[in-house]
């Protein structure tokens, strides 16, 4: 059974105030409250647990670079690390903060804060060069542009 946990710390309450959501990746879809999903928008939580090779792999969205979908499995590029876990990119992208976080093409999901550079048809990040597909051209660019 694949999931994803995901913790929510609140300012200014105690640490025994922490919410773990225990989140089902096997099916279709990942149903989180609409609590949660207000809390991942407004930047309260810092990361989140994958499953991936029988081990729970903590993520922080700040290192993330960039995710790549593989049909029901997601590939999450770190700096020096990628973990294969399984969830299509629709479901994980649910759940990433929609202020740091882009769809560039029907397989990519990029972490604004670790483009270094980028033309009308690629994203460059790092050593990695990233395609931005016609339909997500335009929302990338206008969105892009009200971050910076």
């Amino acid at each position: 059974m694949a999931c994803v946990f995901m913790l929510s710390f609140y300012p200014g309450k105690s640490e025994k105030t922490k919410e773990v959501r225990f989140i089902d990746t096997k099916k279709s879809d990942v149903l989180l409250l609409k609590e949660e999903k207000e809390n991942i928008e407004a930047g309260n939580t810092e990361y989140f647990f994958v499953k991936s090779e029988r081990r729970y792999f903590k993520i922080n969205y700040k290192d993330i670079l960039f995710i790549e979908g593989l049909k029901d499995y997601v590939i999450i590029q770190l700096d020096e690390q990628r973990v294969i876990t399984r969830m299509n990119l629709k479901n994980i992208f649910e759940l990433l903060p929609k202020h740091d976080f882009l769809r560039v093409n029907k397989s990519y999901i990029v972490n604004t804060k670790h483009i270094d550079s980028f033309d009308n048809n690629d994203i460059f990040i790092k050593t990695h060069e990233i395609a931005i597909g016609n339909t997500y051209r335009d929302t990338f660019f206008e969105a892009f542009m009200r971050m910076g």
